[in-house]
């Protein structure tokens, strides 16, 4: 029997909680029916690939595509059901005044010389390019600065500097 391998080996290693916004949370679900859904067709597709015979299986192109798209799809399932067992709900605190969870932040990045504006987002953002993961390394920097402050952190081993212009 194979074993199984370990939630660290398949890059699943997640704090406790990971916090989610109510958007975020809602995509995360609509993004688990999809995977669920998936699995369910192209294991059909491997039982369409055989035809019913028990030895077609052999050198069937279809088949083993449809072996590596369930195994794939049945991976990314298993990794947001993790990320939804530890998901805590969490409103954006509007009154604070500093950068945190779901404030939109517009910062200058000092070293570029650019102008930047993001939300604070979830612990997955899915592909949003207004928002970036509070566990991203620019968000880690910003997290807790206030308007006017100069936050310095490294990324990638380069030390960066942002001033934050507004939060909102």
């Amino acid at each position: 029997m194979p074993e199984r391998r370990s939630e660290k080996s398949q890059g699943i290693v997640l704090p406790s909680n990971v916090y989610f916004l109510a958007d975020d949370y809602f995509i995360l679900e609509e993004r688990i029916d999809e995977y669920k859904r998936n699995v369910l067709e192209v294991g059909q597709m491997m039982g369409d690939a055989t035809d019913g015979g028990g030895d077609t299986f052999h050198d069937n192109f279809a088949h083993e595509q449809a072996i590596r798209d369930h195994e794939m799809q049945a991976v990314q399932l298993v990794k947001l059901l993790k990320v939804r067992e530890r998901a805590k709900l969490v409103l954006p605190d509007y009154l604070a005044g500093y950068v945190g969870l779901g404030r939109i932040t517009t910062f200058e990045d000092l070293e570029e010389r650019e102008t930047l504006t993001y939300q604070v987002g979830s612990y997955m953002t899915f592909d949003r390019e207004d928002a970036i993961s509070y566990v991203s390394p620019v968000a880690k920097i910003l997290i807790g600065g206030r308007i006017g402050e100069t936050r310095t952190g490294k990324i990638n081993e380069q030390t960066r500097s942002f001033k934050i212009l507004d939060v909102i």
